[in-house]
């Protein structure tokens, strides 16, 4: 019997597979498909292996489009996550710095409306 394959690895396999450091995010639509075809417990357990992907991988290309991945479908759970990168990651001119400020002003957005979104922007200029 096959061991089934875990959603990190799914995930992460899935991302890699994209070329390095590309930005077209040929590994999204897997992670869409995986997200899309999974419901209740099993989305609780994907969202979760995202989270930890994000907080834990090494790679930056695989966790900067996962940020984005989660921005796009505002998986909220993730945020904890993404914030812990923020102090890993505090300039924006990296991939993950910015997949983190732009997912940060997303969520206040979703969140607070534009008038947030724009103070955290401003805050982060000035840093």
């Amino acid at each position: 019997m096959a061991v089934q394959e875990s959603y990190e690895e799914k995930i992460t396999n899935a991302l890699r597979e994209s070329a390095h450091g590309r930005f077209d995010w040929g590994g999204s639509g897997a992670v869409l498909e995986l997200y899309e075809s999974a419901g209740g417990e099993e989305r609780d357990e994907l969202i979760r292996a995202i989270g930890r992907i994000i907080e834990e991988d090494e790679d930056p290309s695989v966790v900067a489009q996962l940020i984005h991945i989660a921005s796009s479908l505002d998986i909220a759970q993730v945020e904890p996550n993404v914030e812990h990168l923020k102090e890993k990651h505090p300039e924006e001119d990296d991939i993950v710095g910015k997949a983190v400020s732009n997912f940060l002003a997303l969520r206040r957005f979703r969140a607070h409306g534009r008038a947030a979104a724009s103070e955290h922007l401003e805050m982060l200029a000035e840093e």
